[in-house]
């Protein structure tokens, strides 16, 4: 990733911080009419359609339900998830940032992303969700510009005053010369950032 592109995500906002758990599974062998249930009961938009041995193989929206069981004539009762889930499941770390899960969602278009920690389902994230946490986001955003705006970008040395040739672990350098605090206002340097 470029400097420029880190410098987009640069506020550390993880998608953990956001993403829903526990997450709904049923197996690829349920039902839509179970998948219906499970929604309805846990008031969920989605289920996580995995294996018998657990593993994510895709999604099952209650759009998809609509759009893929019911609006084509088919019975939930005996359609199975595996015919109408989407797949594969788009999955991201849980430490990846915020910025960077909603461009990814952009750009495939997709609205709901599961959330892996050392490779196990471990949430998962929807647009929604991200919109919902946006406000935050930018409150934390215009503090850490403020932050970084008060406080005066100053590299610290460790060594010997050239003024008073005193031990210091706080030299800066002013006016070509590395200086301890007291010798810098000494000096007329005034407070730290300031000439």
């Amino acid at each position: 990733m470029s400097q420029e592109d880190e410098m987009k995500y640069k506020p550390n906002f993880n998608i953990r911080a956001v993403m829903v758990n526990p997450v709904h599974t049923l197996t690829q062998n349920s039902t839509v009419a179970e998948a219906a249930k499970v929604m309805k009961r846990y008031r969920i938009g989605s289920v996580v359609v995995t294996d018998e041995g657990k593993k994510p193989l895709g999604i099952v929206t209650s759009k998809d339900i609509v759009i893929r069981c019911l609006a084509g004539g088919f019975d939930p009762q005996k359609t199975k998830l595996k015919s109408i889930m989407s797949k594969p499941l788009v999955t991201i770390s849980d430490t990846t940032n915020i910025l960077k899960v909603l461009d990814l969602m952009v750009n495939r278009d997709i609205r709901r992303i599961g959330v892996v920690r050392e490779g196990k389902l471990v949430g998962i994230v929807t647009v929604s969700d991200i919109l919902k946490a946006v406000p935050a986001l930018y409150e934390n955003m215009m503090k850490e510009m403020m932050l970084a705006e008060s406080e005066p970008n100053v590299t610290f040395y460790e060594g010997y005053c050239e003024s008073c040739m005193e031990w210091s672990d706080q030299l800066t350098l002013f006016e070509g010369r590395l200086v301890c605090p007291e010798c810098r206002e000494a000096l007329g340097g005034g407070p730290l950032g300031v000439g």
